[in-house]
């Protein structure tokens, strides 16, 4: 009979409590499932910007952003300059001054204006054609040559007289009554800009340029043609009714 041993009790201690003044012990992660280790999330960056609050930007169909709108480049060449000039003086209803020019075409030079509304003039000469360019009104305007004014006037017979807007024969008597009369003058009695109006005027052969008056820069005169005495039915301006007959 093996004699039995007594083990030695070691007396019981509880672990001592842990100091708060020590930091806190690592958290292990929690085991992935299948036994392997979970992935570590990634730290946050305090200083990584927060995105912006509000919509999301406009999509287009199928995903993609909204393209922006192309910006038309300036022309630079002298001979784009000069078929951009043409075409802003054909589809113009008044004459176009040098800043209205450069208004449209911020990037080029006033002397590159003046050159290019030269060689234009130049090229309209030597091809022949029925129409000029002219300085109208403080401005390039393009214009019938005086010796077709006939035929258009034939043109315009045929569809009947003018029609003409209040204001445009407001326009029309003041220069029948004032002539000849700078631009500047109908517009001080007007209270507004007539450019447009007395252009039309000029395109229906009612009015034409008289002159320059004699003063710093030479301003264009205007006064009435025989073709607003027959649209009137008068024979002479001297037939024209007194304006205190006419209130």
């Amino acid at each position: 009979m093996r004699p039995e041993h007594d083990s030695p009790l070691e007396p019981a201690t509880e672990p001592p409590a842990p100091d708060a003044k020590d930091p806190a012990p690592p958290v292990e992660d929690a085991a992935a499932p299948g036994g392997g280790d979970a992935p570590a999330s990634p730290p946050s960056d305090p200083a990584s910007p927060e995105p912006p609050a509000g919509p999301p930007p406009e999509q287009a169909p199928g995903g993609k952003p909204e393209p922006k709108a192309a910006k038309i480049p300036p022309p630079k060449a002298p001979d784009d300059i000069l078929r951009v000039l043409e075409a802003l003086l054909f589809a113009s209803d008044a004459p176009l001054t040098l800043a209205r020019i450069r208004d449209v075409l911020p990037r080029v030079s006033a002397q590159a204006v003046a050159e290019a509304a030269a060689r234009l003039r130049e090229e309209y000469a030597r091809a022949g054609h029925a129409f000029e360019l002219v300085e109208i009104a403080e401005g390039y305007q393009i214009l019938t040559k005086p010796e077709y004014e006939e035929w258009v006037a034939r043109l315009r017979k045929t569809k009947g007289p003018p029609r003409l807007s209040g204001a445009a024969l407001e326009t029309l008597a003041i220069i029948a009554y004032k002539q000849p009369i700078r631009r500047v003058d109908i517009e001080a009695i007007r209270g507004v800009q007539s450019g447009e109006l007395i252009r039309a005027l000029m395109e229906r052969n009612l009015i034409r340029i008289t002159g320059r008056a004699d003063q710093p820069g030479s301003p264009i005169l205007y006064g009435t043609t025989k073709e607003f005495l027959d649209v009137v039915g008068l024979k002479s301006l001297e037939e024209l009714p007194k304006p205190e007959e006419v209130k």
